[in-house]
């Protein structure tokens, strides 16, 4: 138990020296640059992963039956993307000062 205590005292004064914060910095940054290209693949994969599963989903509900999954379409089910759109005509009470 004392050997931890100091072990890990021994650490916390480290993590509070200026030059031990820069140097874990540097090493991180190398860490991260040289996992960065099998980051992307496992994303890109992962993607893809997700997008056939999305369109064999779809083709499930829609009852296409499991070919080779439709195109990707976005927006909602109507084909309208974005915003709601508000009556066209105005307000319907009239006008709010009265006349």
């Amino acid at each position: 138990m004392l050997f931890r205590r100091l072990i890990v005292r021994a650490l916390m004064t480290a993590a509070r020296n200026p030059h031990v914060q820069r140097k874990a910095g540097e090493v991180a940054g190398k860490a991260m640059q040289q996992a960065r290209p099998g980051l992307m693949k496992a994303s890109h994969r992962a993607g893809e992963l997700t997008r056939k599963a999305s369109d064999k989903l779809q083709d499930t509900i829609n009852g296409a039956g499991g070919g080779q999954g439709k195109a990707r379409v976005r927006g909602n089910a109507k084909g309208k993307g974005g915003k709601r759109q508000g009556p066209k005509d105005g307000p319907k009470d009239g006008p709010k000062d009265g006349r």
